[in-house]
């Protein structure tokens, strides 16, 4: 069975629906879904994302492709156990057979960097996964627009910047005209 489909029937029986309740919250037929949990096709991305939206769960998650997918994936592909793993590296099995359930803090990080070695695996591809579980950080505006724009000479350097990357010009190179602007400002002033 695919992650997806598997993944899919779990966690419709978790919800404790059946197939005729799901085609009507998803809008599709009750064939449709039952081809995708039985492997006969796979899902399209964006019937993937409203059943992970449903199900509260990440895309990643339900198409086989989380931190812990890629982990015991590898494991399997070197015939290694999760239990083998936490002793040879001192990461704590519960951390790693929970995987997909973190909230990601920073010393998590670090746990499967050591795992990845381990696993003779680069550590970019857990690392990236395992990112995407991370809460986003944006809790709304802190200021109000007038606040942010209410010195003229903000509006000023927004305009050149925008001019400056039209330009093709760097970001380097934007940000050392802005500081010589200021400084030459400063010396207009007699600071």
């Amino acid at each position: 069975m695919s992650a997806f489909g598997e993944r899919f029937r779990k966690l419709r029986m978790k919800e404790g629906k059946t197939l005729e309740e799901m085609k009507l919250i998803l809008h599709t037929t009750k064939a449709t879904l039952s081809h995708y949990e039985n492997d006969h096709r796979s899902p399209k991305i964006s019937f993937a994302e409203k059943a992970a939206k449903y199900f509260g769960v990440s895309v990643d998650y339900m198409m086989g492709n989380s931190t812990q997918d890629i982990v015991l994936k590898r494991m399997d592909e070197l015939k290694v156990t999760p239990e083998q793993a936490s002793k040879a590296t001192g990461v704590s099995l519960q951390f790693i057979l929970t995987l997909n359930d973190h909230i990601p803090e920073p010393e998590d990080y670090e746990k499967l960097n050591t795992l990845s070695k381990y696993l003779d695996t680069h550590p970019y591809y857990v690392l990236k996964a395992y990112s995407k579980q991370e809460p986003p950080v944006y809790a709304g505006p802190t200021t109000t627009a007038e606040e942010d724009f209410k010195d003229p000479e903000d509006t000023i350097k927004i305009e050149l910047y925008d001019h400056a990357i039209e330009s093709g010009l760097s970001q380097e190179d934007i940000k050392e005209a802005l500081e010589f602007a200021a400084k030459m400002k400063k010396k207009s002033k007699g600071v």
